[in-house]
């Protein structure tokens, strides 16, 4: 029986495995109004807009296109950063042509709101995010579980259909869910299994990790640390620790019930 968290009027801030539990919820308070918001939602909305054609605008200033990231991030009018300073006139330009759109004020979302943060290991990107806002102060949903001492081992097989065996008492139950983030196409026998990526469990379900070499998400940042922390952005090494500690948590969550990896 799901018991009503109370969240009528709150901001909620959730990765997004836990969008079934939201969708459950609503089914079963649907007199609670809340908002919810990933962590890269909730960065969206610090950004601007930007059209279809900003790029082919910037390769015609002849600005590199991967920068498009960062600037749409400069919404402040200043910075101490020179290397962030210099592009403000490029900037102010790509608002006044309509390449980039400015977005509603956060502050009006967020401002003298109760903020619950659940599902997330940490709460520090969703601070770096949210640190120029006044009057805000972030909660957390429920206190983490008794997590295991020590990394669930992974069996290792040559091929994914070498693990049926192994997990086949785990794949009939309804309440199992798959973490894979590889192309592969698998066996008949997983198929049937939700599936979610990143290091957070869905809510309420059983955790079977099938797992691959992930690469990294994106190029090293052109910016340097210091312009990075005004943008509110983490460094490459911040952001190689989150996902290290992230994934030292799902480790030795109690609902992570198996690991297979390919024998290397």
């Amino acid at each position: 029986m799901m018991r009503s968290h109370h969240y009528d009027g709150t901001v909620l801030f959730a990765p997004k495995s836990e969008e079934a539990y939201f969708d459950a919820y609503k089914d079963t308070f649907p007199e609670e109004r809340f908002l919810w918001y990933t962590y890269e939602e909730l960065a969206e909305l610090f950004c601007f807009d930007v059209s279809s054609d900003t790029k082919e605008e910037l390769v015609r200033r002849r600005v590199d296109p991967s920068l498009l990231p960062y600037l749409r991030r400069m919404t402040s009018p200043h910075y101490k950063s020179e290397e962030l300073q210099r592009f403000l006139p490029l900037v102010h330009d790509l608002i006044q042509s309509g390449h980039f759109q400015i977005k509603r004020d956060p502050a009006e979302i967020f401002c003298g709101k109760v903020l619950i943060i659940r599902g997330y290991h940490s709460g520090k990107m969703l601070a770096e995010v949210l640190q120029d806002l006044p009057n805000i102060s972030l909660n957390w949903d429920f206190p983490r579980p008794a997590f295991k001492e020590a990394p669930l081992p992974a069996v290792e097989v040559g091929d994914y259909a070498e693990a049926i065996p192994f997990l086949k008492s785990f794949l009939g139950v309804n309440n199992v869910c798959l973490r894979y983030e590889g192309k592969e196409e698998l066996p008949e026998a997983f198929r049937h299994l939700m599936r979610f990526k990143g290091p957070f469990i869905p809510y309420g379900m059983k955790a079977i990790y099938l797992e691959e070499e992930i690469p990294q998400e994106s190029a090293p940042s052109p910016f340097s640390k210091t312009a990075l922390t005004e943008l509110h952005l983490p460094s490459e090494e911040e952001k190689t620790a989150r996902r290290l500690y992230d994934e030292q948590f799902f480790l030795v969550d109690p609902n992570l019930c198996a690991r297979v990896r390919k024998a290397r």
